[in-house]
């Protein structure tokens, strides 16, 4: 029998001809080839699908059919197809979905690079009612990239609780065979006693993928395109439907504990099984049919997911990874589409643009080069201040009118600078290799680029790569070595002396390889050297994106130009520290030229594109501000929970300044520390600005002494006499202060308590030392006040920014100083700053000394996975941010202004005027102070912005259309052309007219 190196498998169970036909030929399409696929027909009835599966049979050897002799189902199909199966890998696909063209080898490659045994991709929905595609923004495989190994892979599995389907479905994996070869025996013996199973059994296959499975990773860009109908199997209308559909769920979910328990699991993840449990009630409770009465469907639910205990209905808490979708449809076409002419028959040679196709510099635009070129010149020149980068330009452009050539060399260049501009020939030669070295220094590769390569290749067609550059032919190899590229031909117009700008180059690349000019495909960014020229030499040509190109045409105007207060526009692109910033984010976002981006965002409503720019930027210009508010300190205490992000951000800064002094992270909350502050009976009054007394009884002050300092009998007599609530809330203030003078020394023994709060205190002054500074997001100066008091001595301050004058009347009375990062008060304080730059752990709610040692003591963990999930992409997208600006532009923050307005501008504006679906990654957050006076709510009801309603309103009319109008001229037309400025004339001229 013949090995192949993967299965795909096919459970087919009378599936429409056309929907059939459509799933296989996306299989037989893939770039990849070495394949077979597996038809499973699970007992079909109807003539024309079993006929539709005997056809392909018959025309490719490497199709074969398995026949059921009875309807099993969906998970008994999946493991007869393993069975019949060679491949070493196994992909599943139903039989009514299809697969983009690179996904096998995508995914193929992806576990050989990782050596993985699983791989997980993305996938859109494929809206059956008008063949639209969509993507779900929120997805959490578009946001990050998974690489989980060992027992963190059947964790994860557990810990989601089922809030995003992606993990468990089968047919979005590739498999390596000996994951399933694992569990078979004990999946099949499972299916033969639950015949006729159809719900959830991708869970129950996906149990024990990840209990067996080592390494699994994720991938993105690559989709199984899941074809989405009225008519599934989800569908509750009928109650006899909905009463299985419950059955078969329960069964898999005693399956999931029945394995548990044989694993010694059961203890540790049955909170996780009874969320996921939940989550289902939720579910069906919602989705029940007419017939069927909330009372009805409560006592059949309890019964069925919840042993009979009491549960809880919460309608559509599970909607957060679904409730945003945007179209994609002809972003995703036209990718394949693309991948189709690479691997059309007629092509023999792929020809490739080098710069912004296969290679991106890490900068805003090519250009920018010279101004970090103008460093080095002004370093080592005696002269004055000079600015080379202008000179470096003009020299090459009066090279080009004197050249014989149609274009110029490096050498050319430096040569016309020696011999006219007074610099003499060592300089030259000096600033002539800094510029290599930079070129060296900022190329990468471009990812899309050298996917498109890659399947060239797989397709085994002739590379060329065509560019027009004055860099030398071996100059230019050494940058794409660098990139990873191989295998290929290259051809450079300084180096023939002919340009593809006149479209001689492609000329003679055709006659130099002895083909057709028909036969070449050639791929490039510029629409007239790339595509109009090699259309006129006779080659298929195909234009894409630049990087560049699609951050102007999605992000810039609602970002710099829109909602403009204060900040010039033309600021961003003048000041470069900012500006290259800007060049690291649109490659990160923009790689891929087919990424589909919501019209009515700027981070496209992703926490991975928000972190990556937002809150990257806003923390380097965070570090900056630190480091120069820290110079003569010897550590700084990033206060616990909110200087969990900016200390991770500064560690990362402190590899490439050895002088930044030393970080700690400091457990403190202000429920930790109010009983430090209390003595004595009368020190009880000090409460009120500290704390909100309306969230304070007796029984909860209470809570701030040790149970051996307090008498409670004595606490609830004196109360009942004096006729104060001993469990109850004070109302007002009045009722408060009558209430701390229940509290006396036969209540409290504040001796003892002062002892040993004391050894808290010694403890505590052990790792905060006169001379370290504290980090906080502010406010109001309480924290430093107590301690500053407490300790003996003043304990300085970073804070965001304060509130009111309190603060710094508290630093005033108390002797110690704070710095504020921000000047003025923004319009959004607390909740969704905090949020995002805190740990995502348990609060610490106070301080413990055993054997001599401080021990913290937190509340229970209340984190739920979402939450957690969102906010740990936002935050390690930031930091890869602030690692990627550091890699790149470390050693010349000095010499360019660091900005901080304009650095901390995309934040801000995100902060006060988030678009609706941008302010929406945070919907899943709920936010509690329960000592500042604000209840557990949903983060984005406490998160007062100024803009995301107005705006909302504003995008659903007018600006609905004005904006998918320019979408469709910036697509359709390409850059440089006159139907492009044609169109946009048209459309300025209208809509100024709609305006008036």
């Amino acid at each position: 029998m013949e090995k192949y190196d993967i299965s795909v498998i096919m459970l087919v169970y009378n599936t429409p001809k056309a929907l059939l036909d459509k799933s296989i030929t996306s299989i037989l399409k893939q770039t990849y080839k070495n394949f077979e696929i597996i038809l499973v027909d699970d007992c079909s009835t109807k003539q024309e699908t079993i006929q539709t599966l005997k056809d392909y049979a018959r025309k490719y050897k490497f199709i074969k059919i398995v026949k059921h002799e009875k309807n099993y189902g969906m998970l008994r199909g999946r493991l007869t197809g393993f069975k019949y199966a060679s491949g070493e890998y196994i992909a599943y696909l139903d039989s009514d979905d299809t697969m983009s063209r690179d996904y096998l080898r995508t995914l193929r490659k992806t576990a050989t690079d990782k050596k993985a045994d699983v791989v997980v991709s993305t996938f859109l929905l494929d809206i059956a009612e008008n063949g639209t595609k969509q993507q779900m923004l929120r997805c959490p495989f578009l946001n990050k990239n998974f690489d989980l190994k060992g027992e963190e892979i059947f964790e994860m599995f557990m810990k989601q609780e089922g809030k995003y389907y992606g993990w468990t479905l089968v047919w979005n994996k590739l498999y390596h065979r000996s994951v399933i070869q694992k569990f078979y025996n004990e999946l099949l013996s499972f299916c033969k006693s639950h015949v006729g199973l159809n719900m959830l059994e991708d869970i129950a296959f996906s149990l024990f993928v990840y209990l067996n499975a080592t390494h699994l990773v994720s991938v993105s860009g690559e989709y199984v395109y899941y074809y989405k109908h009225q008519n599934a199997s989800t569908n509750n209308n009928e109650k006899n439907k909905w009463l299985k559909n419950i059955d078969d769920c329960s069964q898999v979910f005693d399956l999931i504990a029945e394995t548990l328990k044989k694993k010694n699991l059961y203890e540790i993840m049955k909170v996780f099984l009874q969320k996921w449990k939940y989550l289902y009630v939720q579910i069906y409770n919602q989705n029940r049919p007419k017939k069927v009465g909330e009372k009805e469907a409560r006592s059949v639910l309890a019964k069925k997911f919840n042993d009979g205990n009491p549960i809880q209905i919460d309608e559509g808490f599970y909607q957060y990874y679904y409730s945003d979708t945007i179209d994609v449809t002809w972003w995703a076409n036209e990718k394949d589409h693309l991948i189709d002419m690479i691997c059309d028959p007629q092509i023999k040679v792929v020809s490739f643009d080098v710069f912004d196709t296969l290679l991106v510099r890490n900068l805003f635009e090519p250009k920018d080069l010279f101004k970090f070129l103008s460093v080095e010149f002004n370093k080592v020149s005696k002269a004055s201040y000079i600015k080379f980068d202008e000179l470096r330009a003009l020299a090459e452009e009066n090279s080009r009118k004197i050249t014989k050539s149609e274009d110029v060399t490096l050498d050319e260049i430096y040569n016309y600078i020696e011999n006219n501009y007074a610099i003499g020939h060592n300089l030259c030669e000096h600033m002539k290799q800094k510029e290599l070295e930079l070129e060296l220094k900022f190329i990468r590769r471009r990812e899309f680029g050298f996917k498109l390569f890659e399947i060239a290749k797989q397709a085994n067609k002739k590379v060329v790569f065509i560019s027009d550059f004055y860099l030398s032919k071996d100059f230019v190899s050494s940058l794409l070595k660098k990139c990873g590229y191989h295998d290929y031909e290259l051809y450079v117009s300084c180096d023939v002396g002919l340009t593809k700008n006149t479209s001689n180059l492609y000329s003679y690349v055709a006659k130099d390889l002895g083909i057709k000019a028909s036969s070449i495909l050639h791929i490039g960014d510029n629409y007239h050297s790339d595509f109009e020229m090699a259309q006129k030499a006779g080659l298929n040509a195909y234009r894409i994106y630049t990087v560049h190109e699609r951050f102007l045409n999605e992000i810039y105007h609602r970002l710099f130009v829109e909602n403009q207060t204060f900040v010039r526009t033309e600021s961003f692109w003048e000041k470069l520290m900012v500006k290259s910033m800007l060049g690291l984010v649109q490659n990160k976002i923009f790689d891929n030229p087919y990424a589909s981006f919501d019209d009515f965002t700027i981070y496209n409503g992703q926490a991975s594109l928000l972190g990556y720019f937002a809150v990257g930027m806003d923390l380097i210009a965070l570090n900056n501000w630190i480091k120069d508010h820290t110079t003569e300190t010897d550590c700084i205490q990033f206060v616990a929970r909110d200087g969990y992000l900016p200390k991770l951000a500064f560690d990362i800064f402190a590899e490439y300044n050895k002088t930044l002094p030393k970080t700690n992270y400091l457990y403190m909350s202000r429920k930790a520390i109010l009983p430090l502050d209390i003595w004595c009976q009368q020190d009880l009054l000090s409460l009120p600005p500290k704390v909100s007394f309306k969230e304070l009884s007796i029984e909860k002050l209470l809570g701030y002494f040790k149970a051996d300092c307090v008498n409670i009998g004595n606490v609830q007599s004196a109360c009942k006499n004096k006729k104060i609530s001993f469990s109850k809330t004070f109302e007002n203030e009045e009722e408060f202060y009558r209430a701390m003078a229940v509290l006396d020394d036969k209540c409290i023994n504040y001796k003892k308590h002062s002892e040993y709060i004391s050894k808290i205190i010694e403890l505590l002054k052990e790792i905060i030392t006169p001379k370290n500074k504290l980090f906080d997001i502010g406010y109001s100066g309480r924290a430093e006040s107590i301690l500053s008091k407490i300790f003996g001595y003043s304990l300085d301050s970073l804070y965001l920014h304060t509130n009111w004058d309190t603060a710094e009347i508290r630093a005033k009375m108390s002797g110690f100083k704070i710095d504020c990062f921000l000047d003025a008060c923004p319009k959004v304080t607390g909740t969704i700053r905090e949020h995002i730059f805190m740990k995502f752990a348990p609060s610490l709610i106070g301080f413990d000394v055993k054997n001599g040692k401080l021990e913290y003591v937190f509340e229970k963990d209340k984190t739920d996975f979402v939450s957690k999930m969102t906010t740990e992409i936002v935050q390690e997208s930031a930091l890869e941010f602030v690692r990627d600006f550091y890699d790149n532009f470390y050693e010349y923050m000095d010499w360019f202004s660091m900005q901080r307005d304009l650095i901390i501008y995309p934040y801000e504006k995100y902060l006060n005027y988030p678009t609706y679906r941008d302010k929406r990654i945070f919907s899943c957050v709920q936010f509690e102070d329960d000592l500042g006076g604000v209840g557990k709510e949903k983060l984005i009801d406490v998160w007062i912005d100024w803009g995301t309603q107005a705006q909302d309103q504003y995008n659903q009319r007018s600006y609905y259309q004005a904006t998918k109008l320019l979408k469709f001229i910036n697509k359709v037309f390409p850059v440089g052309s006159r139907r492009r400025k044609f169109a946009k004339k048209v459309y300025h001229f209208f809509t100024r007219k709609k305006r008036k």
